[in-house]
C-alpha cells in the first residue's frame, strides 16, 4: 500500500489498464479532458491505449493493476471508463476474483473475462440495437438494462418484474408487445450472442461457456445455439477460426 503523496508526471502506454482502487483516501486521475476523483471508495478505472492521463494521491491508497493487450477492432471506440461494481452481469467481480495479489491467477480465464468486458463496454458505448423491435416503454428499456447487467446469472421473469414493480403477468405481456419476444427468449438470445462473442475471442472451452452463461447442462447449451445460429458451438468455433 502505497503511503503519502505521490504524482506521476503525464503519460500514456500502448497496452490497456485497469485498475482498482479498494481503499484510498484521495486520488485523482487526470485524462485529458475530465478529472476523477476518488476518495474513500471502491472504484475501477479502465484507461485505453494512448490514452494521455496521471495519477495524483494524497496520503495510503490500495490499488491493483491489470495491464493487458488487445488489438480487436471492436474496441477502438471505449473511452476511459469509471466502472462499478455489479454491472455486467458480474464480469467484474470476476476479473477481481484473478487478481495476482489476491488469487493464483488463472490467465487464461481471466482474459476471457477482459475481452467480455470491453465487449460490453464496446456495446454500450457504441449505438446497440434492441434484438427484435425496440422499446418505447421506458419500464421496458429498464427491464433490459436489468437483463443485460444480470446476463451472467441465474435470472428469472419474476427478478425482472419486481425489479421494475410490475406482476409477471403484465410485464411479460408488454415485453413481448414492444419487443416481439417473452423475457426468457430474449435472455437466451442475449446469452447466445455473449457466447458467440466468447466463443470467438475467447480460449475458454465449450463446457465453460456453458457454465459461465448458466446454461443448465452443456447438451442445452448446444441445442440453443444451433436453434438460434444454424451451427454448434464447436462448428462455428472452427469457422471463425478460418476466417
Amino acid at each position: 500500500m502505497p503511503e503519502g503523496d505521490f504524482d506521476t508526471p503525464w503519460h500514456s502506454h500502448p497496452f490497456w489498464q485497469f485498475d482498482y482502487y479498494e481503499d484510498s483516501q484521495s486520488v485523482g486521475l487526470l485524462l485529458e479532458d475530465k478529472t476523477i476523483n476518488i476518495r474513500n471508495e471502491k472504484k475501477i478505472i479502465l484507461i485505453p491505449p494512448y490514452v494521455t492521463h496521471k495519477i495524483k494521491a494524497q496520503g495510503p491508497y490500495i490499488c491493483y493493476a491489470i495491464k493487458f493487450d488487445s488489438e480487436n477492432p471492436l474496441f477502438l471506440n471505449i473511452k476511459p471508463s469509471v466502472l462499478h461494481l455489479g454491472l455486467y452481469g458480474g464480469i467484474i467481480e470476476k476479473i477481481l476474483n484473478y487478481i495476482p495479489e489476491k488469487n493464483e491467477p488463472d490467465v487464461q480465464i481471466m482474459a476471457s473475462y477482459i475481452n467480455l468486458l470491453l465487449l460490453n463496454i464496446a456495446k454500450e458505448q457504441g449505438p446497440v440495437p434492441v434484438p427484435s423491435g425496440k422499446a418505447t416503454d421506458h419500464r421496458i428499456e429498464s427491464a433490459i438494462v436489468y437483463i443485460k447487467n444480470k446476463i451472467l446469472e441465474k435470472i428469472s421473469p419474476h427478478d425482472v418484474a419486481k425489479h421494475i414493480k410490475m406482476s409477471v403477468t403484465h410485464f411479460t405481456r408488454i415485453f413481448r408487445a414492444e419487443t416481439g419476444h417473452t423475457p426468457m427468449e430474449y435472455v437466451r438470445q442475449l446469452r447466445i450472442r455473449k457466447a458467440a462473442d466468447m466463443l470467438k475471442f475467447s480460449d475458454m472451452n465449450i463446457s465453460q461457456i456453458s457454465d459461465t452463461l448458466n446454461f443448465p447442462d452443456l447438451h442445452t447449451f448446444s441445442r440453443s445455439f444451433k436453434m438460434e445460429t444454424g451451427v454448434s458451438p464447436r462448428d462455428f468455433r472452427k469457422k471463425k477460426k478460418k476466417t
